[in-house]
């Protein structure tokens, strides 16, 4: 039987958000691995 995988991060150096080349690579490795994005959501800093 195959484990059941999730993904429950993708986050960029210093937990950045993803963008440019590395949220394109990211998306098509979920579209590889047929693992569909849901629940995204921004991460903000606490206010000082």
């Amino acid at each position: 039987m195959t484990p059941d995988f999730t993904v429950r991060q993708a986050f960029g150096p210093c937990n950045s958000e993803l963008t440019g080349e590395a949220f394109e690579a990211y998306s098509e490795w979920c579209k590889e691995k047929h693992i569909v994005r849901k629940n995204v959501f921004k991460i903000a800093m606490a206010p000082r």
